[in-house]
């Protein structure tokens, strides 16, 4: 089951839409509020190991130094 992973430069609610509406995601996670718990937890965990993030007001976008 592969969790889906923000890719570079990508916006917290883009990534948080894409990761919602993954095929797989939707199959291992049928309950929204647990998938949503694991989507924003990927990206809370991919934000920690960003060189910057760019609060957007209610956005946001993490930007890495090396992918």
């Amino acid at each position: 089951m592969p969790i889906p992973t923000p890719s570079k430069e990508e916006k917290k609610s883009a990534f948080l839409s894409r990761c919602m509406g993954d095929n797989v995601m939707n199959n291992e996670f049928t309950d929204q509020k647990q998938r949503y718990a694991v989507c924003l937890s990927k990206w809370e965990s991919k934000k920690a190991k960003a060189s910057l993030v760019v609060d957007l007001g209610d956005d946001e976008v993490a930007y890495f130094s090396e992918e």
